[in-house]
């Protein structure tokens, strides 16, 4: 028999797309108010824009050219989702650009609506939080750091809407998700995974539902600047990566790249960093995940089993040694026994 909890949630009824996106634009500028007045999210699902009525103290040559900016936008032949600003018209802009199922856009599955939530989290994040002082970095350390801001606020906004007990992975903003895209598609300015993952380790000591806005943002920020390796850490890992990226181009339905992973992963003179990220990226496919360019490979028999094996070792020796791992360390010495006693001891 099913549980009340379990009833409740079965007559939940399901919101429409036009419901999602109106209420988060209307929550987003109650939270942010510097946003009031210049937050609009456009749907390209339904070619519907939100958040136009907002802009009502704007002049009507004003609120023309705003028309036509998202117009352009819109009909850009390479769009994608992505936020950006416009200084001219004090604009923040969202483009929406994921497909949902036309069978869903009245009803949309929770699923489906957790999924455009973390997705237009993530996308807020970069227009209303500030990145900290980042003077003397490197352009792309910069690129990181407001990527892995906006990642940690998807992540702790998920957590405040749905509860630290979710089990929710999103196609595109989860730790195995990006650690695989850094692998797989050179994406080397989301690396956030193992950010994501510090969050994740603290998610039940963390009141997120007490947070308010600023101390949200607050903590997105924190997370995101003492957990985002510097260029140095990702030009390292990438070099590593080459063999994998080229078998992975050339034989993409093959498990030959994640047999070469393997073996990376495994290496006796591995770091503790690219150990954590290239483990993460095994367990997924080990655990018969669907990566998000729709793969997933056959990882049963004596060799994948062997791999499971020497993974949990590495993986108990890693959480001994930390930034040790795979470094010599001093052996210890055997005691020496102590002498013997009595009148027939040697002298």
């Amino acid at each position: 028999m099913a549980t009340a909890a379990a009833r409740r949630k079965e007559q939940e009824p399901k919101r429409s797309l036009s419901d999602v996106f109106n209420e988060f634009a209307k929550e987003s500028v109650r939270q942010f108010p510097a946003a009031k007045g210049k937050l609009i999210i456009h749907d390209t699902n339904e070619s519907a824009t939100y958040g136009r009525d907002e802009l009502n103290k704007k002049s009507p040559k004003t609120l023309s050219a705003v028309d036509a900016f998202v117009k352009r936008r819109a009909k850009d032949k390479d769009r994608q989702t992505y936020a950006d600003t416009s200084k001219s018209l004090k604009l923040f802009f969202i483009l929406y650009d994921e497909p949902v199922n036309e069978n869903h856009v009245k009803a949309l599955p929770k699923k489906t609506e957790k999924e455009i939530l973390y997705i237009l989290d993530h996308e807020l994040a970069h227009l209303v939080i500030k990145d900290p002082p980042l003077e003397g970095e490197t352009e792309r350390y910069k690129q990181a750091i407001g990527e892995a801001i906006a990642d940690a606020y998807a992540m702790i906004r998920h957590y405040q809407r749905y509860g630290t007990g979710s089990t929710h992975k999103s196609a595109i903003i989860d730790p195995w998700a990006r650690a695989g895209a850094l692998t797989l598609n050179g994406d080397d300015v989301h690396f956030s995974t193992l950010m994501l993952e510090e969050i994740i380790k603290r998610k039940d000591t963390i009141d997120f539902k007490a947070l308010d806005p600023q101390q949200t943002a607050e903590l997105a920020r924190r997370f995101a600047v003492k957990y985002t390796p510097p260029s140095s850490v990702v030009n390292n890992f990438f070099n590593k990566m080459k063999p994998v990226q080229k078998i992975y181009d050339d034989e993409p339905d093959s498990n030959k790249w994640l047999k070469e992973l393997a073996r990376i992963t495994l290496d006796p003179k591995n770091d503790a960093i690219t150990f954590t990220i290239c483990k993460k990226i095994l367990d997924g496919y080990l655990d018969g995940r669907t990566d998000m360019d729709g793969r997933s490979y056959s990882t049963k028999g004596a060799y994948w089993d062997n791999i499971r094996d020497r993974l949990q070792k590495a993986e108990e020796r890693h959480g001994r040694e930390d930034i040790l791992f795979n470094i010599p360390q001093m052996k210890k010495k055997p005691r020496r026994k102590a002498a013997p006693k009595g009148p027939n001891a040697p002298e």
